[in-house]
């Protein structure tokens, strides 16, 4: 996952001898990365889902089925029981168009209320203000991680450390730099 080169779609082979688009790589190492990282947390796994037409997909969804305050805080503060998951093979950080995107596909009566949307580079500013505007505006959660703090949980999970703590972590950050 950290080796897969960003930006314009090309072709590559990792060294476990995997080969394909780039985006493409990267969207299913992160896909396997979180089921993962999250066994046992989150479950009911899908991938590649349309919404509102064939034109309009989101990467992965997944159900909350962990007890951690994590999981607890997702469910019963934000009353989410799925989390949508967007992988993002990016070179530059991600603009706030895909936070305008993204937010179309969450409906927090369905309990689809928190996205999680994985990146090389992040947020940049403007991804992050439309972010806090989300949350803050509908009630819409749309978390910042970055493909090097995927591999921490891949790290810490590989240590037998589970991901609620790190999760918790990026979720208090979020919501202490929102503003008024």
């Amino acid at each position: 996952m950290l080796t897969i080169n960003t930006g314009k779609a090309h072709s590559q082979t990792l060294k476990s001898g995997r080969t394909g688009t780039n985006w493409r790589l990267f969207e299913d190492v992160c896909y396997e990365a979180l089921q993962y990282v999250f066994d046992g947390v989150l479950g009911n796994w899908d991938k590649q889902k349309p919404v509102a037409g064939e034109d309009n997909r989101f990467d992965a969804i997944s159900k909350i089925q962990g007890s951690d305050v994590f999981c607890r805080t997702l469910i019963e503060h934000f009353g989410s029981r799925h989390i949508l998951f967007e992988f993002k093979n990016y070179k530059d950080p991600v603009g706030a168009n895909l936070i305008y995107v993204t937010e179309k596909y969450l409906y927090p009566k369905v309990l689809r209320g928190v996205a999680v949307i994985i990146s090389p580079q992040g947020f940049d500013e403007a991804a992050k203000r439309a972010s806090h505007g989300a949350l803050r505006d509908v009630g819409k959660l749309i978390l910042d991680l970055t493909r090097e703090q995927l591999g921490g949980l891949l790290h810490k999970k590989d240590n037998a450390q589970p991901p609620g703590e790190t999760m918790e972590t990026l979720l208090d950050t979020h919501l202490l730099e929102i503003g008024r």
